[in-house]
C-alpha cells in the first residue's frame, strides 16, 4: 500500500512538474527543494522507521516528482531543437543507467553491510547530491548560450 502510495504521487507529478517548470521563474527551487524532501525522507526512515511511515512516504513521493522536473528541464534549458535533441540524447543515457545500476548498488550495500543504516545514509546522501547537481541544471541559462 504504502508503494503505490509513493507511486501514485509519482504520477500526478509526471502530469504536474512539466507545466509548473514552464511556467516557473525560479527553476532552481523545485530540485532543490525535491531533493531536501528526499532526504528527510530518509532521514526518517533511519531515526523514525515505523513511528512516521506514512509521513516518510508522502515525502519520498513527492522528492520522487524531480525525475519530471528534470526531463522537463532539457527542454526548457535549451533553444534550439537539435541542440535539444542532442542534450537529452546525452543525459537520458546517462540518467538511465545510474538508475538502473543504483537498486543492485543498494541491494549490494544492504547485503554487504547487513542493515539498513548504511543504504540509508547512501540516500540521504543522494538526496543532498540530487539537490546540488538540480539547482546547477536548473541556472537560469540556456545551453545554446555555453555551445
Amino acid at each position: 500500500m504504502k508503494n503505490s502510495a509513493t507511486a501514485l504521487i509519482g504520477l500526478v507529478g509526471s502530469l504536474l512538474m512539466p507545466t509548473v517548470v514552464d511556467r516557473s521563474t525560479r527553476l532552481w527551487v523545485w530540485p532543490v527543494v525535491f531533493g531536501l524532501l528526499s532526504t528527510v525522507g530518509y532521514l526518517g526512515l533511519y531515526l523514525w522507521p515505523a513511528e512516521g511511515r506514512w509521513l516518510w512516504v508522502l515525502l519520498l513521493g513527492l522528492g520522487g516528482m524531480a525525475f519530471a522536473t528534470a526531463i522537463s528541464l532539457i527542454p526548457a534549458r535549451s533553444v534550439d531543437p537539435e541542440i535539444t535533441a542532442r542534450l537529452s540524447g546525452f543525459v537520458q543515457p546517462v540518467g538511465y543507467i545510474l538508475a538502473g545500476i543504483g537498486p543492485l548498488g543498494v541491494g549490494m550495500l544492504y547485503s554487504a553491510s547487513g542493515g539498513w543504516t548504511s543504504t540509508l545514509l547512501l540516500l540521504m546522501a543522494s538526496g543532498i547530491g540530487m539537490s546540488v547537481a538540480g539547482a546547477f541544471a536548473a541556472r537560469n541559462i540556456t545551453v545554446d548560450e555555453q555551445l
